[in-house]
């Protein structure tokens, strides 16, 4: 199976070609650019878009515009190719990349996106906490962005399969995360609520640390369930910014 896969819920986005479980090839990317980078990935491995078996996109949550151009992407591609289409959490793709570690993307308004444990009946309950991850993941190259993944940098890791299923996107000031000693925090709100994180007693890597970044091998690692591409939803844990402006 060829998988191509990508991620725009973030203000950095990721692109990658997946053939039976082996990365051909990974970017970073932004959500405008992110199918004209997976043009060129088809094209440095010498491989034809019509040979895609399926796509793997983000559904956040995340960043509305970059999660609507994501799935745009996504429809579009898969509407051409006549191939399916499965949706990942952005927040289950971070995760994967860091075994053990809380995702944290940062949800603007002094907020960030986090996965709570759910309670015996299915609430959400508190975030969850655990030991830091075995794989320390390397830093990025110092400068710019990068729009190819260094060699050997963050390798992929097994998801966590039942940890996932029991656990639930919020939206939740940093302030309300409840953290035990020890906890590694990783994600752009990570990094951006490190102080505050910090003081409770989690562990934030290095900001240029490739484990805060949802890395798009990850999502088709994950990705389960394949069908049409109307039928990916977007995980959307609260009202667009417009429209709350607008409410006021």
């Amino acid at each position: 199976m060829l998988t191509l896969a990508f991620d725009t819920s973030t203000a950095v986005a990721t692109v990658a070609l997946v053939r039976d479980g082996d990365t051909l090839g990974e970017r970073l990317s932004t959500a405008v650019r992110v199918l004209a980078d997976a043009d060129e990935l088809l094209r440095e491995n010498g491989i034809e878009q019509g040979e895609l078996s399926r796509l793997a996109v983000g559904t956040g949550p995340g960043s509305f515009t970059g999660i609507r151009i994501g799935l745009a992407a996504a429809r579009g591609l898969a509407f051409s190719l006549s191939i399916p289409v499965a949706g990942v959490s952005t927040l289950d793709a971070l995760a994967a990349g860091a075994p053990g570690a809380m995702p944290v993307i940062d949800a603007k308004r002094k907020e960030v996106f986090t996965l709570a444990l759910l309670a015996g009946d299915g609430s959400a309950g508190r975030s969850p906490a655990a030991p830091p991850p075995d794989a320390a993941g390397g830093p990025m190259p110092s400068g710019s962005v990068p729009s190819t993944i260094p060699s050997g940098l963050a390798p992929p890791a097994a998801p966590h399969e039942r940890e996932r299923a029991r656990s639930a996107p919020i939206c939740i000031p940093p302030e309300g995360l409840e953290l035990e000693p020890g906890t590694v925090c990783v994600g752009d709100g990570a990094i951006r609520y490190r102080l505050l994180l910090e003081g409770k007693g989690a562990e934030v890597p290095p900001d240029d640390s490739a484990l805060h970044l949802p890395w798009a091998r990850h999502h088709a690692a994950l990705a389960r369930e394949f069908g049409a591409a109307d039928d990916v939803e977007p995980v959307y844990l609260r009202i667009p910014d417009a429209e709350a402006r607008a409410a006021r």
